[in-house]
């Protein structure tokens, strides 16, 4: 059996390869909560002048300029996100 210390050394590998993968990659990687609050941007942002810790938290919805938010794409795009985050939809019980 694997004790604690080697579990949480793989952790930490694992965690800097993914790193590094996401730093690699150019495009703007992030996960957003259900709420639609950014939980995890990736450093390609700082491209646009913006910080990455300074994102963390903020609503996806309030980056979109005001007069984007309702077209047709902005709104299905933002349900068909939000609904993914939420998962499958339950019937009451």
């Amino acid at each position: 059996m694997t004790d604690l210390g080697d579990m949480e050394h793989q952790v930490e590998s694992l965690d800097k390869k993914l790193r590094d993968i996401v730093d690699a990659v150019p495009d703007i990687i992030y996960r957003v909560d259900a709420d639609g609050r950014i939980g995890f941007i990736s450093e390609a942002v700082r491209r646009y002048g913006l910080e990455p810790e300074a994102l963390v938290g903020v609503s996806f919805f309030d980056l979109i300029h005001p007069e984007d938010r309702d077209t047709p794409v902005t709104t299905s795009t933002t349900a068909a996100r939000v609904a993914l985050l939420r998962g499958p939809s339950r019937s009451a019980e």
